[in-house]
């Protein structure tokens, strides 16, 4: 493999809670009604588009990004690494593959977050949500880090936690393999066999 394309949420990181909080932050903020465990863990992973349609009906993206963007620092600390993330991304940047994340976080957001986990000086690319960009599950994030990696779609892989990564992968023409943070499985097993 010349690269490994990873989502950010779920999979380098354990953000469910901190979204959590984000999102009925924002939902208060707005005036929309507050958002239950139930309703977060149907919607997570979607996407800004998804998020304005069933939350925040009528709010601009650019609005939904800001309102995000400013309510992301008061919840940080519910962010978590994935313990083996940093151990993971030096071992293939050691042998001289590739690391790209491919979120549905805004750009600088993203960016942002995998600072504060002390991930971002390992990744190569990072490609978030902006402007021009549609999110997953299209294909437009994996085939724009494909692109500024100058790594063809078969010889990357794509871990992901959710159908929108799968699709996403699928669409771009990336192998893609389901990992799951929140299943307990060890990310350097999981890719123990990646050549």
């Amino acid at each position: 493999m010349d690269a490994v394309l990873f989502d950010m949420d779920g999979v380098l990181a354990d953000s469910h809670d901190v979204w959590f909080y984000v999102m009925n932050d924002v939902a208060e903020t707005l005036g929309f009604p507050a958002i239950t465990p139930e309703q977060m863990e149907a919607a997570f992973g979607q996407g800004l588009a998804e998020d304005e349609r069933v939350f925040y009906p009528g709010t601009s993206m650019e609005a939904l990004t800001r309102h995000y963007e400013e309510a992301f620092p008061r919840h940080i600390v519910h962010m978590r690494a994935n313990p083996e993330a940093k151990e993971v991304l030096e071992s293939l940047r050691a042998r001289g593959t590739k690391v790209g994340v491919v979120t549905n976080t805004p750009q600088g957001l993203a960016e942002a977050i995998l600072s504060v986990l002390e991930l971002l000086p390992l990744i190569d690319v990072t490609a978030g949500l902006r402007p021009g960009i549609r999110e997953k599950p299209a294909p437009d994030l994996v085939l724009d880090v494909l692109a500024r990696l100058s790594v063809d779609a078969g010889n990357a892989l794509m871990l992901g936690d959710s159908i929108y990564d799968g699709q996403a992968a699928e669409a771009a023409g990336v192998p893609f393999r389901l990992y799951q943070l929140k299943a307990g499985t060890s990310l350097r097993t999981f890719l123990s066999d990646v050549p």
